[in-house]
Parts: structure tokens; sequence; C-alpha cells
């Protein structure tokens, strides 16, 4: 894999409907060579900033735990770290 420039965030926020709906996370890493790739699967230390409104797995599923509030999500790859929020 070439080196790791950033990364972006993506899921389906729209099934998040109720708690205990779930959704997988993706992180896609944009590499210096101008390609993406998904590397979920590589990424660690998946943290929610308000587990009362949206918890994550150490594999990125996104579990709701309230339909009202917002939720700030981290993880690391690559030695390159990355923030999404989830309304």
């Amino acid at each position: 894999m070439s080196t790791l420039q950033a990364l972006v965030f993506s899921a389906d926020f729209t099934k998040l409907t109720a708690p205990g709906a779930a959704v997988q996370m993706i992180a896609t890493g944009i590499l210096v060579n101008g390609t993406t790739q998904d590397v979920t699967a590589s990424c660690t230390n998946w943290q929610s900033d308000n587990t009362t409104i949206l918890s994550v797995t150490s594999g990125g599923m996104l579990t709701a735990q309230s339909t009202s509030g917002a939720a700030t999500i981290t993880t690391t790859c690559g030695g390159v770290s990355a923030r999404g929020s989830c309304p």
C-alpha cells in the first residue's frame, strides 16, 4: 500500500433511526499517489465522544443509543487520525 495521506469517513446515517440500529462506518484512505482505498479493517482506536448518542466498536460499527443529539467519531489508520460528525 502506498503511504496514507488522509482519511474520509462514510456511513448510511439514515439507518440510525432508533436506539439499537447499527451501521458500519467506512474509512477510505486517500493515498499520496492519488488513489483511494477502503482501509476500515486497518483502522484502530475507534471512539465516540458521546456514547449516550452513538457507540462505536473496535471495528467501526456504529450503534444508535438515542435518536436525538450528535457525536464525533475518531479513528487512527496508518498513522493518520481522522474525525467525523454524526448528526
